[in-house]
């Protein structure tokens, strides 16, 4: 039971020292960051950096990154009229090749087949 609560603590204190960075990514989508400069952010070490946020989040700092910029660029797509190049760069990924191979990667459909659907 102590056991218990003592973890329930120590992950509150983690996502409260996490949010910064988890707000700093949301507002900086275009931003390349490296794995050493997130954790330059909390003020840990890259190895426990690394394995404190997939305990956290349950994705790899790299996996959290791309997913929600790949999250961005969906809504994107539904909601202007900006081209799937012009998204690409807006997300921090100046290959649209690369892209779209992320793209789908992550929803299983191409960007162009998204912006079809609406």
């Amino acid at each position: 039971q102590i056991s218990e609560t003592w973890q329930n603590e120590r992950q509150s204190i983690n996502r409260e020292r996490f949010k910064p960075l988890l707000e700093y990514l949301e507002k900086h989508w275009d931003e390349k960051i490296t794995v050493e400069k997130a954790a330059k952010f909390v003020s840990l070490n890259p190895y426990h950096f690394c394995k404190t946020f997939k305990k956290m989040t349950g994705r790899t700092f790299i996996d959290y990154v791309n997913a929600s910029r790949i999250n961005e660029a969906e809504r994107l797509l539904r909601e202007t009229d900006l081209s799937v190049t012009e998204i690409a760069g807006l997300i921090g990924c100046d290959n649209p090749n690369y892209f779209t191979k992320l793209f789908k990667q992550y929803k299983g459909l191409t960007p162009s087949s998204i912006r079809r659907s609406g």
